[in-house]
């Protein structure tokens, strides 16, 4: 959902078709500098204090910060600068993604593999696709087949699947012969493989889909919210984003719908917030539904730490939670 908006459950160095659009409702990756995207990373980074405009202006294209540390690329090969903008990781790689969890993961010669942020790589360059670290584990994928590995580089869930993602608050989605499911740690499938999709768990729910209609399963398998929607993002701050006859609003989870469906696009709530678009606007909404920053924006990012990047009249800057903008020297 939302392709301007969502968050990345895991990064994928190179992918196919097929797990691109699986992983297209959870990421966005940047084409070049002058992407919006990147306009916005580049303000972040620099009137953040990570990185001055000179250090970062240099490189052709950036990565997300992470960790400490923040991709950058030149002349074709991706390395790893820190706060100051001294690169601390050289820049030899064809792809790098960012840091989880102390680990990064970065391809050379069309192999994927993990290095640590002194740069040692720590788990060899041999597979196809690698994905973000989470709660331990990463997916990996080599000759078609994906699995598990932990950061010692051990497979604790055999290279099986079709398509996966990572592990959020104990249970990862999994997709074999057009299905998914549920597998655990331990690579045990504790929910059927009987969807057409599924997303990640958060806040002890994840939406599904079967037969082209949405709704909400818990841990356990048993459907809290009906599948009736035509799209659905996940549970944050007790409320989520879903779709119907092309419009959003948010529902609990008893599944009563408590901002009405009247949106373009809908984000989950963030810090209290929540992003929508309507006719081509952008603002923020709080939990009740009121519209507390009007939908005037151009264009708009989540609130982080107390702010949030909006762009307006072709100007990029941060505003607070009272809709004031922020001077960032």
């Amino acid at each position: 959902m939302l392709e301007l908006f969502c968050k990345p459950v895991a990064s994928a160095n190179s992918c196919s078709a097929m797990e691109a659009e699986t992983i297209q409702k959870n990421a966005v990756s940047p084409k070049n500098l002058m992407s919006i995207r990147n306009m916005f990373l580049l303000l972040l980074l620099v009137f953040g204090g990570i990185c001055n405009a000179q250090t970062i202006t240099k490189y052709d294209n950036i990565g997300t910060y992470s960790e400490g540390l923040v991709a950058l690329k030149l002349d074709g090969k991706w390395g790893y600068v820190d706060e100051t903008g001294k690169v601390v990781i050289a820049l030899k790689y064809d792809n790098a993604g960012s840091f989880h969890e102390g680990l990064a993961s970065v391809t050379l010669n069309k192999k994927c593999g993990y290095v640590d942020k002194k740069g040692k790589e720590v788990i060899p360059l041999k597979y196809d696709v690698a994905y973000d670290f989470s709660e331990g584990l990463a997916p990996v994928k080599l000759n078609g087949k994906w699995g598990y590995i932990n950061k010692k580089g051990k497979i604790v869930v055999p290279l099986i699947y079709n398509q996966t993602s990572g592990f959020d608050e104990g249970l990862a989605p999994v997709e074999l012969n057009g299905k998914w499911g549920f597998i655990n740690p331990k690579g045990k499938e504790v929910i059927p493989l009987i969807y057409d999709f599924a997303m990640v768990f958060s806040e002890g729910a994840v939406a599904v889909k079967l037969n082209d209609k949405y709704g909400f399963i818990d841990k356990t398998g048993k459907e809290i919210i009906p599948l009736k929607y035509d799209d659905a993002g996940n549970f944050a701050e007790g409320l989520a984003p879903v779709q119907l006859n092309d419009k959003w609003g948010y529902v609990a989870k008893t599944g009563e719908a408590v901002i009405p469906l009247k949106y373009d696009k809908a984000e989950s709530f963030s810090e209290g917030l929540a992003l929508v678009e309507l006719n081509g606007k952008y603002g923020f909404l709080d939990n009740t539904g009121k519209e507390v920053i009007p939908l005037k924006y151009d264009f708009a990012l989540d609130f982080s730490a107390g702010s949030a990047l909006v762009k307006l009249n072709g100007e990029g800057f941060f505003i607070d939670k009272n809709g004031d903008k922020i001077d960032k020297k």
